[in-house]
């Protein structure tokens, strides 16, 4: 998404966008591509996130067959109202979890 602010008079000033990268094993990955493959793969619905040291791969439980400890498995995958995944809650959640990550 994007970044930006406000100033004291109201107006709307965009200073850049977050980053959908993150380091594994020292390259840089774009994460939408990430999650993109692995859903081709029929795991159903993916979000993969990234804090600065880890990356989570999160998917729909009822989705998936096989389970792997490196993938948090979710009953559902919370959304916002226009149907698309809510990387924010997400992230908040997997902060509050133990996990495993890749």
């Amino acid at each position: 998404g994007d970044i930006g602010y406000l100033d004291e008079e109201g107006y709307l000033y965009l200073i850049g966008r977050k980053s959908r990268f993150a380091k594994v094993y020292g390259k840089r990955v774009n994460l939408d591509d990430l999650e993109q493959m692995l859903t081709h793969e029929g795991a159903g619905e993916i979000a993969v996130i990234s804090d600065d040291e880890k990356v989570y791969v999160v998917t729909d439980v009822t989705r998936i067959k096989e389970q792997d400890e490196k993938i948090l498995h979710w009953r559902e995958l919370p959304h916002k109202e226009s149907g698309k995944i809510d990387y924010r809650r997400i992230g908040e959640r997997v902060k509050e979890d133990e996990t495993v990550y890749m």
